[in-house]
């Protein structure tokens, strides 16, 4: 049975060939179907209890989709008229984050302080153009005393202050709806974490030139979602076509053939791009972990690849002709390859 598999594609070894080529062609266009997810809910099954309750909690308060602020005097603590000033400024700005719906920080929580009979709320860093000791001093004790603000928007020691800012993002895709109305909603939904880690890191870079001395980093869901986002693209712009050159380098060192590189590299993109195109027909997503799934691919297509055509070299040597040193490599690799 092995041997007349072997004849076969022998015998047949052009038009297999050709039809490897279109078959791999056809399999290839189904890439125009691919899109990235870049949701955390992918992790999880549709009817994970983890995840309806944590869906159902959204839908009766709030969504998770956050950007935190963290700002870090590289001296001193944050109770003083210029980082105070600089919070009160970071605060306002961040109502123009895009998607916005919520702000909370050391300047605008709201304190209640009784004057004679009455109860006066306001923010808490109100005018800081206007602060002086007294006042910051009075800042600094309800900041270290309230519950809402202590650990939460200031560290413990008040050298580091927060901003949290609360998102709407668009909508996680309705797979019911239609395919044009998904692809609207993938658009929206993923371009909406660049959007809004872009504005901050605009914002950030504008502030850095005037605060020198002040660490600020950027933290949250949407922060890490978009960092999952960016390292996909940077391993897809630069990781695989890093592997690609120290393979066909390694390839050409130690089979010291041209046409076997040239097959050997033939055979891991025609393999790559298969797995790719299959994704997109079976209608999977990418995501930050099957992304690596080419890489995969082309490590076991290396392995076969290397296999076969380095006992067909070694033949080849011993003085079999081609024909005769391919089947008896294919007689040798063909389970291995198959499975």
């Amino acid at each position: 049975m092995e041997k007349k598999f072997i004849d076969i594609l022998m015998r047949y070894r052009i038009v297999l060939s050709i039809f490897s080529l279109m078959l791999t062609v056809f399999i290839t266009l189904g890439a125009q179907k691919l899109y990235f997810e870049a949701d955390y809910k992918i992790y999880f099954e549709k009817d994970d209890p983890h995840l309806l309750a944590h869906e159902e909690i959204q839908d009766a308060y709030t969504k998770t989709d956050n950007i935190a602020v963290l700002i870090k005097p590289m001296q001193g603590d944050i109770f003083n008229k210029r980082m105070l000033t600089l919070v009160h400024d970071l605060t306002e700005i961040a109502w123009q984050t895009p998607f916005v719906v919520r702000v909370d920080s050391l300047s605008n929580f709201q304190h209640t302080s009784a004057q004679d009979d009455d109860l006066l709320v306001d923010s808490l860093v109100l005018e800081p153009a206007e602060l002086d000791a007294k006042r910051i001093n009075d800042i600094k004790t309800v900041a270290l005393a309230e519950k809402e603000l202590y650990n939460r928007m200031i560290s413990v020691d008040g050298d580091v202050a927060l901003i949290n800012i609360i998102l709407e993002l668009p909508p996680v895709v309705d797979l019911n709806a239609d395919i044009e109305t998904q692809r609207q909603q993938r658009t929206e939904r993923n371009s909406s974490h660049p959007g809004v880690v872009n504005f901050w890191r605009d914002v950030i870079s504008q502030q850095e030139k005037e605060y020198g001395d002040v660490e600020m980093h950027l933290n949250g869901v949407t922060v890490i979602t978009n960092s999952f986002n960016e390292s996909a693209q940077d391993d897809t712009s630069t990781l695989i076509p890093l592997v690609y050159i120290v393979i066909l380098i390694s390839l050409a060192f130690f089979l010291r053939s041209i046409g076997a590189v040239f097959g050997s590299l033939l055979i891991i993109i025609c393999a790559s791009l298969a797995s790719i195109g299959s994704a997109g027909w079976i209608g999977y997503a990418l995501n930050t972990t099957n992304l690596s799934t080419p890489l995969i691919v082309l490590t076991i297509a290396v392995c076969d690849a290397v296999h076969l055509l380095s006992i067909y070299l070694r033949n080849l040597s011993l003085g079999l002709s081609t024909e005769e040193a391919m089947s008896e490599s294919l007689r040798l690799n063909a389970q291995p390859i198959i499975l």
